[in-house]
């Protein structure tokens, strides 16, 4: 018979597995919720950017990142850059919002040599928009909680989100469901 102590511990290692699984497969599940409005972010240039609206001309992948001094979500944001013909060609855009000022986001188009046809890189700098995907996070303390953000918006309509503590980097999923139409 087993002890007790050793019972516990190795039902605990099974909700933990199954919370582990579940988890995965809510944050990498395609969504279906409508938005209907979301807190305008600002260009480099200042130029204000309604993400809902835009998503209506065409397919957004919208990435909450962390700021310019993350290395991750700049490689991130580099390597959405490097798919820009591929991008291009499904006629999606990649809208990627920080608290950065638009004067940092200014810097950050230029140091990495960014197609601004394909990727914008805004301003959101009182995190509203942040707040509203629920990425920027206030904690019973008092404290914030900052997640990275992957979204495809298609016509107001989330059809993929993923939320985490580091930028995902595997795009294919993302990109399979841009080359697939919505009903």
């Amino acid at each position: 018979m087993l002890e007790p102590a050793r019972v516990l511990t190795f039902v605990r290692l099974r909700i933990a597995i199954v919370c582990i699984v579940l988890g995965m497969a809510t944050t990498l599940c395609p969504a279906q919720r409508t938005l209907s409005s979301m807190p305008l972010v600002y260009t480099a240039d200042n130029s204000q950017v309604d993400i809902v609206k835009l998503s209506h001309t065409q397919p957004l992948i919208v990435i909450r990142f962390l700021g310019s001094m993350c290395g991750h979500c700049m490689r991130q944001i580099v390597a959405l850059n490097e798919r820009a013909p591929e991008l291009r060609a499904l006629n999606a855009r990649v809208v990627a919002f920080s608290n950065n000022p638009p004067a940092k986001c200014a810097e950050v188009v230029k140091q990495y040599s960014l197609d601004t046809s394909v990727v914008s890189v805004c301003s959101d700098a009182d995190n509203a928009c942040s707040k509203v995907l629920g990425t920027s996070i206030t904690e019973s303390d008092g404290s914030i909680t900052d997640l990275h953000a992957i979204l495809l918006i298609d016509r107001g309509v989330i059809r993929y989100e993923h939320y985490s503590t580091v930028p995902l980097m595997a795009f294919q999923d993302v990109l399979k469901m841009l080359a697939r139409k919505p009903d």
